[in-house]
């Protein structure tokens, strides 16, 4: 599966050939706000989209953040 059109469209850099035919691009997440009064705002943050291929259709996995907290 070539990629390039993928990021094109997405307005992101080229993503990565990952195995088994699947393509990952890399998204930004940028959290704002904040937990018990702790601002949130960290651009290291990441996420991604994964495609794969399946038949003459694609597949889309999302990459999750999740964030806890400890009392």
């Amino acid at each position: 599966m070539n990629g390039d059109p993928i990021a094109e469209t997405l307005g992101k850099k080229p993503g990565t050939e990952m195995p088994g035919g699947v393509y990952r691009v890399g998204l930004p997440a940028r959290p704002q706000g904040d937990v018990d009064g702790v601002e949130i705002n960290d651009t290291r943050v990441r996420s991604w989209l994964a495609f794969q291929k399946m038949g003459d259709q694609a597949m889309v996995y999302g990459g999750d953040l999740v964030l806890t907290a400890t009392k």
